[in-house]
């Protein structure tokens, strides 16, 4: 089974195989044994090769996303376009990226303010959630249109935390 999405401006493949005691794991060429138990929804503790993470998943907009380790990953099936704003995650739509809250917490930090140009890859807000922060980034280059939130906020699954237009071209 082979999943592919982007992650800093590229697109990568994983590819999940079914082993003896879990999943053997194809990730950039490198490959490793892994195993995961469901903690509730949306999370797992999951163990690659010796290293034991917590994963936390939600879904929206036709993508799962994933947080592990302090990164946010988005797998979106292969031609499927993004919904509406305030999905989980982030969502384009008519230009206006929207970056939400990936699950309910409270917002550690926005970097960014209203006007700012900002670069795809670049944190825009930091969420803590599960006693863990998840750094939220742009997928796109442009300008920020709005900010939604600020630090010591309460935010729910899905909530727009930071509204950003698009670059053309």
């Amino acid at each position: 089974m082979d999943f592919t999405y982007e992650y800093n401006g590229a697109e990568r493949t994983v590819s999940l195989e079914k082993a003896t005691a879990g999943w053997k794991v194809t990730c950039d060429g490198i490959e490793f044994e892994a195993t995961s138990e469901k903690l509730g929804p949306g999370r797992f503790s999951l163990m690659a090769g010796v290293n034991p993470y917590r994963v936390f998943v939600a879904e929206g907009n036709g993508a799962l996303y994933v947080f592990v380790a302090g990164h946010q990953f988005v797998f979106i099936e292969r031609g499927a376009a993004t919904g509406a704003a305030g999905a989980a995650g982030a969502a384009i739509v008519d230009g206006i990226l929207s970056v939400a809250a990936p699950m309910p917490g409270e917002v550690v930090k926005i970097t960014v303010q209203e006007a700012q140009e900002v670069s795809a890859g670049e944190v825009v807000a930091i969420v803590e959630a599960m006693k863990m922060e998840h750094e939220l980034t742009t997928t796109v280059n442009g300008v920020v249109k709005a900010v939604h939130a600020g630090a010591g906020d309460q935010v729910d699954n899905a909530q727009v935390l930071v509204e950003i237009e698009a670059a053309e071209g």
